[in-house]
């Protein structure tokens, strides 16, 4: 994980508590990143959890979400008004 966000070169931001899937609590760092999103640049927070960088589903409002939850399987994103 470490090498990932070394990588990215992801500015610091704070920590704070997260809970994760099993229910449980740990301290975590939140990142700042900037990204292109439904056609403009936004600065979001990034939680260093697990083996991925971890977006939050905040960023998903406003939009539609498709998975085909399959190998190889599609995911859209689309923005909705």
């Amino acid at each position: 994980m470490l090498g990932t966000l070394a990588a990215m070169k992801l500015p610091f931001f704070y920590q704070m508590p997260a809970r994760l899937a099993d229910g449980s609590r740990k301290m975590t760092d939140v990142h700042l990143v900037t990204i292109g999103w439904h056609d403009e640049l936004r600065e979001v927070e990034v939680l260093a959890l697990g083996e991925r960088p971890l977006l939050g589903r905040a960023l998903l409002a406003g939009s539609r979400l498709t998975i085909d939850f399959v190998s190889g399987g599609e995911l859209t994103i689309l923005e909705v008004s």
